[in-house]
């Protein structure tokens, strides 16, 4: 799978799930892997994604707005200004909190383009 192709599934998928973490694992790898790493739902995981030239920081903020509970990731990334993602507004914190993982691996994939 291409890389814009895996950021439009990321994109469109409305929850982490195995399916995308074993997609995730194959682009990264070239090939499937014994233990699928839970990229989409844990931050751990997804914080392995970052480019590794990343010079100028990660960030995170998560916030209510008049349609719900946001999460913000962005990546200061000085040769790619894509590296920035917005969850779902969430009716709750909490559900804004779990899709903070698929966010960070969205903007790391899009600052990899």
């Amino acid at each position: 799978m291409t890389l814009p192709a895996l950021i439009g599934k990321l994109t469109a998928a409305k929850a982490g799930s195995t399916d995308l973490d074993n997609k995730i694992d194959k682009w990264r790898w070239g090939s499937d892997q014994l233990t699928v790493t839970p990229y989409t739902s844990s931050i751990d995981a997804a914080l392995t994604l970052l480019p590794e030239d990343l010079q100028f920081g990660f960030n995170m903020d998560i916030e209510e707005t008049a349609e719900g509970w946001c999460g913000y990731v962005w990546l200061d990334h000085p040769t790619n200004k894509d590296g920035y993602c917005r969850t779902r507004p969430r009716p709750t914190k909490r559900e804004c909190i779990e899709e903070i993982p698929l966010a960070i691996c969205i903007a790391a994939l899009k600052a990899r383009r």
